[in-house]
């Protein structure tokens, strides 16, 4: 090809890759290994020229800092280098002052002043109407809400605990609603009271009535027209006086699904839920929107709450799963989320699991400089939204979330016994890998606030440039990392196959090659998330009596009915003798699916 062809084919987008193999002594040393980077886009646009040692990995944190409701996609692409150019700045980071985002520390109380938890000496009505939105109308149509008439269970002090009539029906399931009714308003009054009186402040008493009233209805199975089931929830704006029904039912009301069992998942609903009433209520919460403080962004009550529950509950089940999911698939899971109802993100198991786990990182860096208590920090700025973050911890938004996501490339990498977040290996997030000897181009999309993990690798030793283009508009944040022990990638499949007996099925995992030399098997789970439906089940390379000095090949053993009909992820945990951590994914889709997929395959064929 003639020097104007080559000149055309890269106007034309066309990367044409070319590496310069020389020894690993002549390889610039710029990149220290553990210290981030920072590369800046100008115009939408950065190159980045890279020294790469054979199948040695430098990570890419890329992060789109823009609004949520725009999604921006970044163009990479591999270029032939003409001359080796380094001048990225390591950027100001000690991993010791940034702890890992699910290593939970309690925050302190001492020295806080509690205020008195309400209470009532006057009995409670024996029956009382509340309106419920259950349609996919919206919030603004009366139209959209159902009226309860709820008969009085238990009340105590504290608490009083209404149903629906429908639990007395029959033919609607248990007829007494009694133990879980009388469960719920001990712990309630023993517990979750003090403790969200103590860490957050006193419920607003809307109804004055001296108590925290509490709706059991099976509505909440069947919410949005029958397509949504939750286990519990509040409405700020029932705590609104100058709201007319159905809009507001003027109490301090907590709402929960009269399906709920008894036990330690029960407190850490209550604890989250009531948490948000806390949250919600301010001494002019009654007033006005004009003479009313702003309410809390959606991402920082959600996820406030969260850290609220971890304080008073050894429970995971209403959180594990929702960082597992932001694990999965982190540039879909926008963090700063302002409405998640609006957005259509109400239930977006990512996004919940972004907040608390940015969070519970931002609060362990508040106690580490001396603010032990960081709930009410926040709630004294007077803020509810970035600001408030960013005058407790000194520091702009923009810095912390860059920290935030360092910490998460760095954390569950090295020596240590694998850990768990409840029912889930803590693998920290998923990363894409990318080959620049094999594959010239990549695009990355990645939603507002949200950040992509790529790992990038070469077959040979070589001096590489990275070209990263898109749209000059969008806010880019690009870090580089070259990790302190480089671990190496290991590739797996999966496929699904019928087991024996007929409701099981298995899931074949292959390694593609063995792993490398001092390298081995740890754990593989098995996720698939998509409520109500959470499932998930862990192995041992013991369990599965795998020989790790050669390529595997294993069945892991599953219920159909817990996975045939789910998206499934397999991921899987190696370590050397050193103590170092790699992880492989693998996606799958669900089992009905595939063999839907193959009997048509069977069907055309000759």
């Amino acid at each position: 090809m003639s020097r104007l062809g080559a000149v055309l084919l890269c106007l034309l987008g066309f990367a044409i890759v070319t590496w310069t193999r020389v020894g690993s002594s002549a390889i610039p040393d710029q990149l220290i290994p553990g210290r981030p980077y920072d590369v800046p886009l100008k115009e939408g646009r950065a190159t980045v020229d890279l020294p790469l040692q054979a199948n040695a990995p430098v990570r890419l944190i890329i992060s789109n800092l823009g609004s949520v409701s725009r999604t921006a996609i970044l163009q990479a692409r591999v270029e032939p280098v003409r001359g080796f150019s380094w001048q990225h700045q390591p950027i100001p980071w000690q991993k010791k002052t940034l702890p890992t985002g699910v290593k939970i520390s309690p925050a302190k109380t001492t020295g806080l002043t509690v205020p008195k938890t309400k209470t009532s000496s006057s009995p409670p009505a024996s029956t009382r109407d509340f309106w419920l939105h259950v349609t996919e109308a919206p919030l603004e149509n009366a139209q959209g809400y159902q009226r309860v008439q709820g008969r009085l269970v238990c009340a105590n002090q504290t608490v009083e605990v209404y149903a629906d009539p429908s639990l007395d029906s029959p033919s609607s399931g248990p007829t007494s609603i009694e133990p879980l009714a009388h469960d719920i308003a001990e712990r309630l009054s023993r517990d979750v009271l003090p403790l969200i009186t103590r860490q957050i402040g006193p419920i607003t008493d809307a109804d004055q009535n001296g108590r925290l009233t509490v709706l059991l209805t099976p509505w909440l199975g069947r919410l949005r027209g029958g397509t949504t089931q939750v286990r519990g929830f509040v409405r700020s704006s029932d705590l609104r006086m100058d709201l007319p029904a159905p809009f507001s039912n003027h109490a301090d009301l907590l709402y929960l699904n009269s399906e709920l069992p008894v036990g330690d998942a029960l407190q850490s609903l209550l604890l989250h839920e009531v948490a948000h009433t806390a949250l919600a209520s301010r001494p002019n919460v009654s007033l006005p929107r004009r003479a009313r403080s702003p309410e809390w962004e959606d991402w920082l009550n959600e996820g406030l709450a969260h850290l609220t529950e971890r304080q008073g509950s050894h429970d995971w089940s209403n959180l594990d799963y929702r960082a597992a999911s932001y694990w999965q698939n982190p540039a879909a899971a926008p963090l700063v989320v302002r409405d998640y109802y609006r957005t259509g993100r109400w239930r977006n198991h990512g996004c919940r699991g972004a907040t608390f786990l940015f969070l519970d990182w931002c609060q362990q860096r508040a106690h580490a400089a001396g603010v032990t208590h960081f709930i009410p920090a926040l709630m004294a700025t007077g803020k509810t939204d970035v600001e408030a973050i960013e005058h407790v911890l000194q520091a702009p938004f923009a810095e912390l979330y860059r920290d935030w996501t360092i910490a998460l490339a760095t954390e569950a990498t090295a020596g240590q016994e694998p850990t768990k977040v409840g029912r889930f290996l803590d693998s920290g997030p998923r990363y894409q890998h990318w080959n620049l000897t094999d594959e010239s181009t990549q695009a990355f999309s990645i939603v507002g606030t949200a950040t992509q993990f790529v790992e990038l690798r070469a077959s040979q030793t070589g001096r590489y440039r990275l070209v990263l283009a898109g749209d000059a508009l969008d806010e880019w944040q690009v870090t580089l990392l070259r990790p302190e022990r480089p671990a190496p990638a290991i590739a797996l499949q999966a496929q699904w196959s019928r087991g024996q007996p007929s409701e099981q099925i298995g899931l074949q995992v292959t390694s593609q090659q063995p792993p490398p030399a001092g390298w081995h098997l740890e754990n593989i789970s098995c996720e698939a998330i998509q409520e109500p439906r959470i499932r998930v089940q862990n192995w041992t390379a013991a369990n599965l009596q795998i020989a790790n000095d050669a390529t595997f090949s294993t069945q892991l053993p599953l219920r159909a009915a817990d996975f045939e009909r789910l998206p499934t992820v397999i991921k899987a945990r190696f370590q050397n003798t050193a103590g170092d951590i790699t992880w492989s994914w693998v996606d799958i889709p669900p089992y009905l699916a595939a063999e839907q997929l193959a009997a048509a395959d069977r069907d055309q064929r000759p």
